[in-house]
């Protein structure tokens, strides 16, 4: 007990006396005080920088709470948009192989490997029933050439040429020449067989397109890259390339169509980095077994290959594919690209959810490839 309490408990004391009877432990009360005051302004200021620091800290959680609170969600909801399912069926001119035009006949040219000219290592290309203008042409691959396999090609000869940024053994272009008329002049003319020879190389060099659309594109669907870059370099993607809409499946069923891709940023994102991004061997070993389940699918086209309404999907699962070539490519791109994608379509463009009409037989949401305008999914090829 100190000296004031003890002074109290004596009673009937005034509490000056009590100060005047104490004046040294007055002074020293005093002097603690001024330390406590430093103390405590010490850790008032503390405490002030830590009240900054959370208030800093607390906007920076409110600004990511916002930038999360603005992206898309499975339960996000869209403007409807009412399709309807085309049953029209697309049959190819091709049923029969020696009727229609030349290029609906020759249906494929195959000829020596361009770089080794073996004898059995030859490379077929198929028709694509597109065409590309002659000022798509880079150069001159073959002149009169005549695939002896094809028995289509009877009286036809061909001039083959790469097409501009395309690698040729991806796509060429072919002038088709049916010598037909031709030889029944020749055999009217009374030419020696030397003079035919000239009169045939003539009239080939002579020749032009007789479509005046151009020359016939021809792909390679035996071609397989080895990265998504390569893949995207050697069919001139970036330059010729085009994105329709874009279209993501939701865990529950629905179908949300997305409009607006920027192209730039789609090649960003997927193929600029696609070294990366291998392709796997064996893509219908992985369909089959149900490992590629597409979440988002690209429409793609590319008109100097006569690609249109092909896919670029995507799954979340970190894979990639696409039929652009016609068969099966798929790419192992790892699921934090597939998220980038993923998020960059859902999170920029315009999206609106699909609504069948009644009848239409389309609550499955797989079956939206088949309404959607430029989805570029042929499940009857690909098994997607």
């Amino acid at each position: 007990m100190n000296e004031l309490n003890f002074a109290r408990l004596l009673g009937g004391i005034d509490d000056d006396l009590i100060t005047e009877a104490t004046p040294e432990k007055r002074i020293i009360v005093k002097t603690f005080s001024w330390k406590y005051a430093a103390v405590a302004s010490s850790i008032a200021l503390v405490f002030c920088f830590l009240a900054m620091a959370l208030v800093f800290s607390r906007k920076d959680v409110d600004t990511a709470s916002e930038s999360a609170d603005a992206s898309v969600t499975e339960e996000t909801e869209y403007e409807k948009k009412t399709v309807k399912k085309d049953d029209s069926s697309k049959k190819a001119d091709i049923d029969e192989p020696f009727s229609g035009t030349l290029h609906e006949r020759i249906n494929k040219i195959a000829f020596y490997n361009f770089s080794t000219y073996e004898k059995f290592n030859v490379t077929e290309f198929t028709g694509t029933h597109k065409y590309i203008k002659d000022d798509m042409l880079d150069k001159q691959l073959y002149e009169n050439y005549y695939d002896s396999r094809n028995i289509s090609m009877t009286n036809t000869t061909t001039n083959i040429y790469k097409i501009k940024d395309i690698t040729r053994e991806v796509a060429i272009a072919v002038d088709l020449i049916d010598l037909t008329p031709l030889f029944d002049e020749l055999e009217r003319s009374g030419l020696n067989p030397e003079q035919r020879d000239e009169a045939q190389i003539d009239y080939i060099r002579k020749h032009k397109p007789d479509s005046e659309e151009g020359y016939y594109i021809y792909i390679n669907e035996d071609y397989k890259p080895k990265t998504l870059y390569q893949l995207g370099f050697e069919t001139a993607l970036k330059q010729y390339g085009s994105y329709g809409s874009a279209y993501y499946y939701t865990d529950g069923g629905k179908t949300i169509e997305f409009q607006g891709l920027d192209k730039q940023k789609v090649w960003d994102i997927l193929f600029e980095d696609g070294q990366k991004c291998t392709v796997v061997e064996d893509p219908d070993k992985l369909l089959l077994n149900g490992e590629f389940k597409k979440k988002l699918d690209i429409s793609t086209n590319i008109p100097v290959l006569g690609c249109e309404n092909k896919s670029i999907s995507i799954s979340e699962n970190g894979y990639l594919f696409t039929n652009i070539l016609n068969k099966a490519l798929i790419f192992n791109i790892g699921e934090e690209k597939a998220k980038n994608i993923i998020d960059y379509v859902k999170n920029n463009c315009k999206g609106y959810e699909l609504v069948y009409r009644e009848g239409d037989n389309s609550e499955n949401a797989e079956n939206a490839s088949e309404q959607k305008e430029g989805s570029g999914t042929d499940e009857s090829k690909t098994g997607v």
